[in-house]
């Protein structure tokens, strides 16, 4: 019972990762999620994203540059995991695809995608963590609103991994 739920949850994973992986791919060879057609904010990631917040948030010129180097601090660390999880969608495709399923190598590239968003949601948090303290109370409060008011999309503005 146990290793068909194991199975059942790995096919999800995975099935659910295949339909991600194809539009990923596109936006990971564009060089980032904020170059394509449909997108405003073209350009660098972390350029843009401090632009929006300077100008939805009010930031200062310290607070810019406070941001910008939390930025810059985690930059290396989210290419690689970029990388990391560009590599991890590539393979399990291509074990999906197989002539033949090897369900153990699946659901070591699903245990593994598992494990990469873990990571991810990680460092999005602490970066989060980090730039409130450069934040004023209001501008918390602001940036809190802006999230719920969208429902944590990126209409506006936003603060994060992605962005």
């Amino acid at each position: 019972m146990n290793k068909i739920a194991i199975t059942l949850l790995a096919s999800s994973l995975a099935l659910g990762s295949l339909g991600l992986a194809n539009a990923d791919n596109d936006r990971y060879e564009k060089g980032g999620y904020h170059e394509g057609k449909h997108c405003k904010h073209k350009g660098a990631r972390g350029e843009s994203q401090l632009e929006r917040m300077t100008e939805k948030l009010g930031l200062s010129d310290e607070q810019a540059g406070q941001v910008k180097a939390i930025q810059e601090k985690y930059a290396p660390q989210k290419q690689a995991l970029r990388s990391k999880m560009h590599e991890n969608r590539q393979a399990l495709r291509e074990a999906m695809h197989a002539d033949t399923m090897d369900q153990a190598k699946v659901e070591q590239l699903a245990e593994a995608m598992g494990n990469l968003k873990t990571e991810k949601i990680l460092l999005k948090s602490k970066m989060h963590s980090e730039v409130s303290q450069v934040l004023t109370s209001e501008q918390r409060m602001k940036r809190k609103s802006m999230h719920q008011h969208k429902g944590g999309k990126h209409h506006g503005y936003k603060e994060g991994y992605d962005s």
